[in-house]
């Protein structure tokens, strides 16, 4: 069924942490993995097990499956922006914004993808560009007040 529909996975891990025991991703990784072994060019199932292993307290591993699905496939957004996530979850903000910024290249125009990556510049120092980060994300959502909040913490700095 995942190899049919990876998006099926998807559904478990909307499920917030807590309402589903641990051992049902330990089953899904493995079942990913099964599948991985069948399928090793599907940039989906790779993006996937890296969501899996991830959510399973695993970022290091889940940075390697997310960077083979887009060694697989340079646009695949999804991916780019799990990866910018993870980067930014284990201290590497320069490869965080790096990959963050090629997701909206390649098409992830989305407000929480503008946000975090105005968080990572605002992190690094570069204020400008968190600005025009923040001011992107609330034109694609102008109640986005998380991102109202970052631009107006930064005119007081």
């Amino acid at each position: 069924m995942i190899e049919a529909e990876p998006d099926f996975v998807d559904a478990f891990l909307s499920i917030p942490s807590g309402e589903i025991h641990d051992q049902v991703f330990a089953v899904m990784l493995r079942t990913l993995q099964v599948a991985l072994e069948r399928q090793p060019e599907q940039a989906e199932l790779h993006y996937h097990c890296g969501r899996v292993l991830a959510r399973l307290g695993q970022p290091i591993e889940a940075i390697l499956q997310n960077e083979q699905a887009v060694r697989l496939n340079p646009t695949y957004t999804r991916a780019l922006i799990e990866l910018g996530r993870l980067y930014g979850q284990t201290d590497r903000a320069e490869d965080a914004t790096t990959r963050l910024e090629q997701a909206i290249a390649t098409g992830a125009d989305y407000a929480d993808v503008h946000y975090l990556l105005g968080n990572l510049y605002r992190d690094q120092g570069r204020v400008t560009r968190a600005a025009t980060a923040y001011r992107r994300a609330l034109a694609l959502n102008e109640h986005y007040d998380a991102a109202r909040e970052a631009l107006a913490s930064l005119a007081c700095s």
